[in-house]
C-alpha cells in the first residue's frame, strides 16, 4: 500500500479506460489525486476495484452462458467523478422511519430467509434498519446532490407514495400512470414492509430500505444516481423491465458503489462491499435467466449466488491487507 500523489490520478486514468469514456480529463484526476493524498486516503496500486469488477463480470457471463452488459458511465458523471463526494449538503435528505411492528417484521424476518442464506448474511431483508447504515446511504445521495430523493426505512406508505408519484414532473405522464402505476400498485400488493426487498422506484424517487446493510442501500441509490442523469428517466426506467436490459443498470450501480466505497470506506467496508455487489450480480442475472426459463429458476439463482460469492472470496483474499 502506497501514499502518493500518482496513485489516485492512475487508479482514475485506469477506471476512465475501463468504463469507455473519454469525459474524465486529467486536470480533474489530477485534482481528485491531490484531494485524496491530502486527505489520507490510501489505494491498492493494482487497482483491484477494477479488475474485480471485471474478472467476476466475465465469469458470470461463463457460468450463466448470457449476454451481461458492460460497465458504462451515468452519461454525464464521470466529469463529476469523485468531485461529489465532499459536496457539502444543501438540504437534508428526507428519511421517514415506520412504526415497530413486532409481528409484522418478524413475519418478515422469516420471509427474507431466502436471501438470507443466497446472501449468507443474517442483516438482510431483517426488517431492523439502523442509523449508521441509514446515515451511509443518506451521506451517499447528499454527496451526489441528490436531495429530492426520499428514504423510506422499514415504511409502508401507499398513500404518500402515491402522491410522490403524481407529484415526480421527472417522469412524463405516460410512464407515470402507466409503468408507475403498475409499479405502485405491486408497492401496495407486495408490501416490502412485510417481504422485504430493498428497492429505487424512479417513478415516486424513494428508495426503500429493508435490510440493514448498507451496501444494498448504496446499490439502490447508485440506481437513483443514474436514474437523475438520464435525458429521458421514464423510458429509461420502463425499459429496465425487460429481461437482461436491467443487468445495464445494475453494472452500472455495481461500479459507482465500488467506486464509492474505496475512496470513502475502510478495508472492511470493501470487502463486505464485494461480498454483496458480486451476490448481487450474480442473483440479477440469475433472476434473469429464470424468466426466460422458468422450471430452474431457483437453480440459477443459487448458481449465480454461488459465483458471486466464489469471486468475492478471491478478490478479498488477493488484496487483504493484515
Amino acid at each position: 500500500m502506497i501514499r502518493h500523489f500518482d496513485v489516485g490520478a492512475k487508479f482514475y486514468v485506469g477506471l476512465a479506460s475501463f468504463l469507455g469514456t473519454d469525459c474524465l480529463k486529467m486536470k480533474r484526476i489530477k485534482q481528485i489525486a491531490a484531494n485524496m493524498a491530502a486527505g489520507g486516503r490510501y489505494l491498492d496500486s493494482r487497482s483491484h476495484v477494477l479488475s474485480g469488477a471485471n474478472n467476476f463480470r466475465g465469469g458470470l457471463v461463463a457460468v450463466m452462458v448470457c449476454l451481461v452488459c458492460p460497465l458504462q458511465t451515468f452519461g454525464q458523471t464521470n466529469d463529476h467523478a469523485g468531485e461529489g463526494i465532499n459536496i457539502a449538503r444543501a438540504q437534508p435528505i428526507e428519511v421517514s422511519w415506520g412504526r415497530p411492528r413486532p409481528i409484522i417484521d418478524g413475519l418478515g424476518w422469516v420471509l427474507g430467509t431466502p436471501e438470507k442464506l443466497l446472501y449468507w448474511n443474517r442483516r438482510v431483508n431483517n426488517h431492523h434498519v439502523t442509523d449508521p447504515t441509514v446515515g451511509q446511504v443518506t451521506d451517499y445521495l447528499a454527496s451526489r446532490n441528490l436531495t429530492d430523493v426520499k428514504v423510506r426505512v422499514n415504511e409502508y406508505a401507499p398513500l404518500d407514495e402515491w402522491k410522490r408519484l403524481v407529484a415526480n414532473k421527472s417522469i412524463s405522464p405516460g410512464w407515470k400512470y402507466t409503468f408507475g402505476t403498475l409499479t405502485h400498485l405491486r408497492y401496495v400488493l407486495l408490501p416490502g414492509r412485510l417481504i422485504g426487498g430493498d428497492e429505487y422506484n424512479p417513478y415516486t424517487n424513494s428508495v426503500s430500505l429493508y435490510s440493514d446493510v448498507s451496501t444494498i442501500g448504496l446499490a439502490e441509490s447508485a440506481y437513483a444516481y443514474d436514474i437523475h442523469h438520464r435525458s429521458h428517466p421514464g423510458t429509461y426506467a420502463a425499459f429496465q423491465e425487460l429481461p437482461f436490459v436491467a443487468m445495464w443498470h445494475e453494472s452500472l450501480a455495481k461500479g459507482e458503489v465500488l467506486t464509492y466505497v474505496t475512496l470513502q470506506g475502510d478495508q472492511q467496508q470493501m470487502e463486505e462491499a464485494r461480498r454483496i455487489l458480486y451476490v448481487r450480480y450474480g442473483l440479477q442475472i440469475g433472476g434473469n435467466v429464470a424468466r426466460v426459463f422458468p422450471d430452474g429458476s431457483l437453480a440459477f439463482q443459487v448458481i449465480g449466488a454461488a459465483t458471486g460469492h466464489w469471486y468475492a472470496s478471491q478478490e478479498n483474499a488477493e488484496y487483504h491487507v493484515p
